[in-house]
């Protein structure tokens, strides 16, 4: 059972929370003096020594290769990137190869080895000086990931000329489903988790600060965001008679799993 948990779940977590308890207990321990001495005793020495052992469980299982590449990390500065239940993802602007369409990129890559739909929003946020958000259209992307892939979804994005070169942060929400199950974990390293997309609607937010205040709690919770600069001299809109594009999703990488073979599918668009 234990081993089955480990393996859904996060084992890092999983350990680091085994170590702040054994601590926890040490710290009690220590600082209990009116508990029979044989079993107070016990907890002293052996509390300390089993999170030694723990603590370096913890240093050997981070220090495990990873058993496929973490091609996130390649990407992105210092390989910091955003994830939900087990789909690591970092948004990013680019530019179109007709050198005036911004395109919004988001590169993808699943843990698990289970099919994942993930569906991700992300809002424009005010800055420190503004009371009011960039007017800039929420994005919103549906993914597909089978198990264990790298990808993009890629869509173009206009941008208003007063925003254009500047920095800009996003808060994001994220909802991640297997409809097969999340089957084996294939990679270790984790990504900052964000919220879920329900969680970034401004009346879930109320009602949660407002049923916390009423139990005497100040609840304030700051959603997992990304900042971004804006490219400059792109298009400020999509010409009024072209048609609507369509979102495009395409898996780069997939792992062997199962029938072998490192294939490159076919571009597909996104649902």
């Amino acid at each position: 059972m234990l081993k089955q948990i480990l393996g859904r779940k996060n084992t890092i977590q999983a350990i680091q929370l085994l170590l702040i308890t054994l601590l926890f207990v040490t710290a009690c321990a220590w600082s209990v003096n009116d508990a029979p001495q044989g079993y107070l005793w016990l907890f002293r020495v052996a509390t300390p020594l089993a999170a030694i052992a723990t603590a370096w469980w913890l240093w050997k299982v981070m220090r495990q290769p990873e058993r496929y590449p973490d091609l996130l990390r390649q990407l992105t500065r210092g390989g910091r990137y955003l994830e939900k239940d087990g789909v690591c993802f970092a948004p990013t602007f680019d530019i179109a190869n007709d050198g005036r369409t911004c395109m919004l990129g988001i590169a993808f890559q699943n843990r698990n080895s289970g099919h994942a739909s993930v569906q991700i929003v992300m809002n424009p946020l005010a800055g420190s000086f503004h009371v009011r958000a960039p007017k800039l259209s929420p994005i919103r992307a549906s993914i597909e990931c089978p198990g264990g892939a790298f990808g993009v979804w890629r869509f173009p994005y206009p941008i208003p000329a007063k925003y254009q070169g500047k920095t800009i942060s996003f808060a994001v929400g994220a909802d991640t489903k297997y409809p097969a199950g999340r089957g084996e974990l294939l990679r270790w390293r984790t990504g900052m988790r964000v919220s879920s997309v329900e969680e970034l609607r401004p009346t879930h937010q109320l009602a949660v600060s407002l049923l916390a205040l009423c139990i005497g709690i100040l609840y304030i919770k700051r959603p997992g965001t990304v900042t971004l600069t804006l490219p400059r001299g792109v298009t400020e809109a999509l010409p009024a008679d072209a048609p609507t594009p369509a979102p495009a999703q395409e898996i780069l990488w997939t792992p062997e799993i199962a029938t072998g073979g490192f294939p490159i599918l076919p571009a597909r668009k996104a649902a």
